[in-house]
């Protein structure tokens, strides 16, 4: 899949064009440029090679809509992927209320389920049990400086396979870096967090 991605700096009309692999994105991010970001924004990327920036466009609730200008978007809670438009194979939905509250608590037992296009246009549901525990404090190399965060494994059992998500928290709760799955054929993405 080809993105074209577009960072938006500020409020100002300056946007700078960039590319949509990983490299480049990357190197795009300096810390300057996001110092003089005024919105909050993430950037995503898929085990498929692809990359994007997205802005913070929209809340209902506890759930935060992110999207890049061509209209790919990524709902979160509490920077938890719930949702996700625009990939091909979307997550439909996800019930993360039980990871939510097993990351307040430091860790926990609970089930979660994920709703996916079928192909067929329909809607699978799936559910696995999970365990959320903590792997350890380290510091994450964020694009604003380095954070100090605690990374949270959260170990899902289901009939499709085992799937291991990651969280990198900080002590305010943000989220910084995570890798979660999304479906069998998106498999895994990174959700990184370029400013909250």
């Amino acid at each position: 899949m080809s993105w074209r991605v577009v960072l938006f700096f500020g409020l100002s009309a300056c946007t700078v064009q960039i590319g949509s692999d990983t490299q480049s994105i990357r190197a795009a991010l300096t810390p300057q440029r996001v110092a003089a970001l005024q919105v909050p924004m993430i950037l995503i990327e898929t085990s498929k090679g692809s990359s994007a920036t997205l802005l913070r466009v929209g809340q209902n609730g506890s759930v935060t809509t992110w999207q890049t200008r061509d209209g790919v978007q990524v709902s979160t809670q509490a920077g938890i992927v719930v949702a996700s438009r625009g990939f091909g194979h979307d997550l439909m939905a996800s019930d993360v209320s039980g990871v939510v509250a097993a990351l307040s608590q430091g860790g926990g037992q609970y089930t979660r389920q994920w709703s996916h296009f079928d192909g067929d246009f329909g809607v699978s549901t799936e559910s696995a049990r999970c365990d959320l525990s903590a792997a350890g404090v380290m510091v994450h190399d964020g694009f604003s400086g380095p954070v100090r965060v605690t990374r949270y494994e959260e170990r899902c059992q289901r009939s499709g396979g085992p799937i291991v998500n990651r969280y990198d928290i900080d002590d305010m709760q943000n989220v910084w870096w995570s890798e979660q799955w999304l479906s069998a054929e998106l498999g895994y993405v990174n959700r990184i967090l370029v400013r909250p």
